[in-house]
Order: structure tokens, then sequence, then C-alpha cells
């Protein structure tokens, strides 16, 4: 490296003897270096407060403090333990070089000193606390970019986190605000067909009997809306404990049950067959959730048996294990392809496509799924995709088993 390159270095020399000073500020004045002195350690310690020094020459046998008490005390300043450190003697046995090496000094310079010597050591030595500047910089500059990334991408995730979240809620509105959509078209049908058309008794009471059921739907499409509402709300507080309930399992799909039927009636003529088990299937769950989850299983079952199925099939079935209660929801439909069985609860991920090419109908989100695999994980249970015996989808959800005691 050249003389040019180490003007702006700054050189602290301190030793008690003002003639080994000025010799080595001639040598090194001559090559463009900016020289420091100190006779003292004292005085030593307040010059590298008031200045940035690049090297420090310092003399080993000096009073009071001596060259290695004062290596030992500026390598346990923080900001000051990185100055390279160069020892100034006339003679050093091996004991004091090891002495030296220890209390944080990188190398000697002997008296009487040669200009060539001291060039060639203070040259490389400042190039080297030039190089762990450079590399130190550019790591406070890396951990700089790294922390400003990082940022940035939590702030990304949390960003998609909310939009997958707001999606989410979407898709589970989206059930009940179709049976109340569905039910009310169809009332109006009704009463349409009804003021233009003079009825007998008996067809009278069958309009009365349609609109009385779709009434049904609304009325309970409007609660499960409301219910759906609540829980996201509740989702927003950190104490949802309050919202778990201990529940019969059979129960809550059969008074679900009841709703499906009604409301597939208007969707396709699909039979739903259940088979429910004898005993009770206590678990601690948040109802409203796993209803959600049941009907997400049953639209997705719905959606699939469209596709030319002859004699469609839902079947819901209930039962336990020694650890867990359980449902299952399965269907004779074309079944989910072998590729795709391990992306299916992702989110946004769809075997449907997104648009049907005649119909220009939106057919699926990727959401279903995902959500009732994040309803179930968050009720503290699990979904799975089962084996299908012949063709079709078959899904599990299962919960803890409750035992009261």
């Amino acid at each position: 490296m050249n003389i040019d390159n180490h003007n702006k270095a700054k050189i602290l020399i301190v030793d008690d003897e003002p003639l080994n000073i000025k010799s080595l500020v001639r040598i090194l004045e001559q090559s463009g270096f900016q020289i420091y002195s100190a006779t003292n350690g004292h005085d030593a310690l307040i010059e590298l407060e008031e200045n940035d020094i690049d090297l420090i020459l310092l003399d080993v046998m000096m009073p009071v403090l001596n060259g290695f008490q004062l290596s030992q005390k500026i390598k346990s300043i923080e900001k000051l333990k990185e100055i390279p450190i160069i020892f100034l003697t006339g003679c050093i046995d091996t004991e004091d070089k090891v002495k030296g090496l220890e209390t944080g000094a990188l190398d000697y310079i002997t008296k009487p000193f040669v200009t060539q010597e001291v060039l060639i050591r203070v040259k490389n030595y400042i190039s080297l606390k030039k190089a762990q500047d450079q590399i130190r910089e550019y790591n406070k500059n890396l951990e700089k970019i790294l922390k400003e990334r990082t940022r940035k991408l939590i702030q990304t995730e949390r960003q998609a986190a909310v939009s997958l979240s707001i999606q989410g809620i979407l898709h589970n509105l989206k059930n009940p605000l179709t049976g109340i959509i569905g039910g009310t078209e169809i009332i109006s049908e009704i009463i349409k067909d009804y003021k233009n058309q003079n009825e007998s008794l008996e067809a009278c009471n069958e309009t009365i009997l349609k609109i009385a059921r779709n009434k049904s739907i609304i009325e309970k499409s409007s609660e499960k809306l409301m219910n759906i509402i609540n829980t996201i709300l509740i989702k927003g507080r950190k104490d949802r404990n309050a919202e778990f309930e201990i529940i019969d399992l059979n129960e809550l799909i059969k008074q679900e049950q009841q709703y499906i039927e009604a409301d597939n009636n208007y969707h396709l003529d699909v039979a739903i067959k259940t088979e429910f088990s004898p005993e009770q299937l206590l678990c601690n769950v948040i109802p409203v959730e796993i209803a959600q989850v049941l009907h997400n299983l049953v639209k997705n079952s719905i959606d699939a048996l469209r596709e030319e199925c002859e004699s469609p099939i839902i079947q819901i079935k209930t039962g336990k294990d020694k650890n867990n209660v359980w449902f299952q929801v399965s269907d004779n439909g074309p079944g989910i392809p072998k590729e795709i069985e391990s992306h299916i609860f992702e989110p946004f991920y769809s075997s449907k496509q997104l648009e049907d090419s005649k119909t220009s109908n939106t057919k699926g989100s990727g959401l279903g799924l995902y959500s009732c695999w994040e309803l179930a994980t968050s009720n503290k249970g699990n979904i799975q995709l089962m084996a299908a015996e012949k063709s079709g989808a078959d899904f599990r959800v299962e919960f803890p088993r409750e035992i009261i005691k």
C-alpha cells in the first residue's frame, strides 16, 4: 500500500522520553501520518478520548502506569479496544513479550529505531486497522439493512395475515348469507306465483308451508350470521375461554343437519345420510366454529357433486376413539387427485377452476378447507383427509375427548 493511502491515519506515540517521541515524529511525519503524543498514561488516555486514533506506539517502561498496564486499560474500554498497539522497547525477554501480547499488543519495535522497520510495521498495522474498520462498517450497514428488510418483511407478513383473515371471514359469512338470499328469492317467487293464480285451499296451504320453511331458513341463517360475527369479535379479544362449551358432538351435528337439509333442497338434489354414535361425544369447543367447519365440508361436497354423478350422496358420521371424538363428511363425487392432497389445507389453494368458462361464475376461493383447518386447530382439534374406500372425498374432524367425572 503506498504512502498516500495512509495520509489521514492518526498515530499516538506514548513515551516518557521526549527524544524518542521526536525521533518517531520525524520518521512518520515524512510519510504523511498525523502524529499525537503523550509522555504518560494519563495524558495518553486524554488524547485517545479526544482524537480518533488509528494506531498506538507505546513505550513499555514508563513510571506510574507502565506500557503493560496502560495497554490493559485501553483494551478494557469499549470504544478504544480495537485500536492496534505496538510496544516500543530497548530490550525485552520472552516472558515480557508474552505478557505484552496478553495485554493486547500486536507487535514490538525495538530501540534505537530503524526507519524502514518502523515504517513497514506501522503501515502494515494501519492497513489492518483500516480493513477492520471497513469490515465493521460493512457489518453495521448490513445489520441496518437486515433490520430494515426484516421490518418490511414482518410488515408484509402482517398485511398478508390481515388480508388472509379478512378473506377467511368473508368466506365463512357466505354460507348463511347464501341461505338468507336464497330463502328470500324463493319466497318472492312464491308470492309472485300466488298473486297470479287462483289456487285451491290445499294449494294455499302448500304455499304457506313453503313460505314458512324458507322463513325458517332465513331465521337460522341470520342467527348463524350473527354468531359468526360475534365469534370474530371474540377472536379480537385475548381471552376466548368463556366461549368454549362442553357439548355433545352428536347433538350439534343433528341440529345443523336440519338446517343443511333444508338449504340443500334449493342447491342440488343430494341425499344426506347420517350415522351417529350411540354414545355421547363430549368435547370442549366453540360450537359456532365447529358448525362452520361442518357447513364448509358439506358445501365442498355439494360443489363436487355438481359434476356428473349418479345418485349423489353425502354421508355424515360421528364416533370416538380412546382420546378423541370425531365427525366425518364423505361424498361419492370425483374425489381429490393424489398430486394435490398435500396442498388442500393451504390458503388460496383450490382444485376448482376460479371461473367456469361457460357461466363465468366463481367456483372456488381456496379458503374453505383452510378455514376448516384454522377453526379445527384453534379448537385444539385436527382435520385430515382420509383414504376414500371407493370414490369421493372423506374428511375427518376430531377434538380431544372430554370426560365428565
